[in-house]
């Protein structure tokens, strides 16, 4: 398909706010990703669809940082990159990644420009993908089956396999307690659309279980879980490395669940306090190592959160800075669709503002003037703990609300620095799947300042400040602000001076 012309026409800019509208776009390149990241988790899509999406969002913001001066070459570009993924990717959720680049770059351009500047690039931005909405409707893209969620009470085995062992082929999984003459504690069983459910043990289908589990064959595979207590997994064929690994990790995880358990519920001296947190961390921590992906990751932490804890509700909220917005990811014993229905500007929450100031859980006795009227009476909210998860040094990137379903309540300290140690550990392995993930590359290499960095550097270097440079410019001081960062970032400087320094070294500035 050529592209020669586009359906909607764009409105005229002035060559200098289109400029600024694309190097703050391509500023927050790495926060953009990142919010899409999370958003692809609230949505109930495959996996396998969530990673081309990704890479998708990836692939059209950096097309529009480097071709969007040019609408033709850029449509065709990201024409091309439909066409190679349109057999995997339904239509309806690139419009949702179209509608979600949207939201996030116009939120972002009201951040950093004048009003006036601020709307007429929304409304370039706007028109520009009522373009790219006429591209997608013309894609022969096919629809793509989507996962169900489980909302029903399961067994604990039958929970953990279907989140982490959906598709598997596998035939059932159990626990079996071999100190008391293979006696089975638990069993699954696969199901035909690749999920779990869980065996009737009260019928012959235990007992028939029971005799399985003492014949261990080439197609079974048998883990030790707990002192005396098994995993034993029949596969549909031999075993392959795959399968080995895909049961060694099912098996930590209820080995984490044994050994938390255990300890959470053991002595309750000070010393024994310390030393059971500490095992319960490195347990812990291990098997977040061994997610797959953010999803993973995020429900994992939430569930065994609230579980460990013992609190009766969770909801786990991503707050992004580079929009001042608070969104709705994950929920415990909430209904899911409701938590992921809340997107709130930080002002309007002052209960979350105040712990996003924090790197430590506060508790509020009552949160009534925490939060809006319509939220705490929704959800009858009484007492919460807020939970803030830092993923930069002193920079909150989520919050996690717990309480015990409405009722007042007030944690033990035990049970806050537990939380706050497992959200810390937590933290970790969603920094690295956040960093690791395919990231959009700047129109500049990192070494290379842009035309405006020069010249904001070099300002800086004649001794102006933020708001000298600001009045200079016409620009907000918010939008020098993170052109400094970036210039800092670039030349590996701490501050201002030292990357004055680096610059005058390098014959950057005079």
């Amino acid at each position: 398909m050529i592209i020669r012309n586009l359906l909607f026409p764009l409105p005229l800019l002035s060559s200098r706010c289109l400029e600024q509208v694309f190097e703050i776009i391509d500023q927050g390149s790495t926060q953009s990703l990142a919010s899409w990241m999370v958003m692809l988790n609230t949505m109930n899509l495959r996996k396998a669809e969530k990673k081309i999406l990704e890479e998708l969002f990836s692939s059209f913001h950096r097309r529009f940082c480097a071709e969007g001066g040019d609408p033709i070459a850029f449509l065709s570009g990201f024409y091309s990159d439909l066409i190679s993924n349109g057999s995997a990717v339904s239509p309806t959720a690139v419009v949702a990644m179209l509608a979600h680049w949207e939201d996030t770059v116009c939120r972002t351009l009201r951040h950093a420009l004048g009003p006036g500047n601020a709307e007429q690039g929304c409304a370039w931005i706007r028109s520009l993908i009522l373009n790219v909405h006429a591209l997608v409707l013309q894609m022969p893209l096919w629809p793509c089956k989507e996962e169900k969620t489980e909302t029903e009470w399961k067994p604990p085995l039958t929970r953990l396999l279907n989140r982490v062992a959906r598709g598997e082929a596998w035939q059932w999984a159990a626990l079996v307690d071999r100190s008391a003459s293979c006696r089975l504690l638990d069993a699954a069983m696969a199901t035909p659309e690749g999920g779990w459910q869980e065996a009737d043990m009260a019928s012959g289908q235990a007992m028939d279980l029971e005799e399985r589990v003492r014949t261990v064959d080439r197609h079974t595979l048998c883990r030790s879980v707990a002192p005396g207590v098994d995993l034993v997994v029949k596969t549909a064929g031999l075993p392959g490395e795959e399968t080995r690994f895909r049961v060694n990790q099912v098996a930590q995880w209820l080995s984490l669940c044994f050994d938390l358990s255990a300890r959470i519920t053991g002595p309750s001296g000070k010393a024994g306090d310390l030393f059971h947190l500490y095992d319960a961390v490195l347990n812990f921590d291990e098997a977040l190592l061994q997610s797959r992906d953010l999803e993973e990751i995020l429900s994992s932490t939430v569930d065994q959160v609230c579980r460990i804890g013992r609190f009766r509700r969770g909801a786990l909220f991503w707050y992004t800075p580079l929009t001042r917005t608070v969104v709705g990811a994950h929920a415990f014993n909430l209904q899911r669709e409701d938590i992921l229905r809340i997107r709130e500007y930080e002002e309007n929450l002052s209960g979350i503002q105040e712990v996003m100031r924090s790197t430590t859980p506060v508790f509020y006795e009552n949160v009534a003037r925490r939060l809006p009227d319509h939220y705490v009476q929704t959800f009858h909210l009484t007492s919460l703990l807020f939970c803030p998860m830092v993923f930069e040094p002193r920079r909150p990137g989520a919050v996690l609300l717990l309480d015990q379903g409405g009722t007042p309540f007030q944690p033990e300290d035990r049970t806050v620095r537990l939380v706050h140690t497992l959200l810390c550990r937590a933290s970790k392995p969603i920094a690295t799947h956040l960093s690791g993930s395919p990231r959009p590359t700047s129109r500049q290499t990192p070494s290379v300042l842009t035309r405006r960095e020069h010249q904001i550097l070099q300002l800086i270097a004649d001794g102006l400040d933020t708001r000298d440079i600001s009045a200079r410019l016409h620009l907000s001081e918010y939008t020098v602000s993170e052109y400094v960062g970036t210039i800092l970032r670039k030349l590996g400087a701490s501050n201002r001076a030292q990357a004055v320094a680096v610059a005058l070294r390098r014959h950057l500035i005079q």
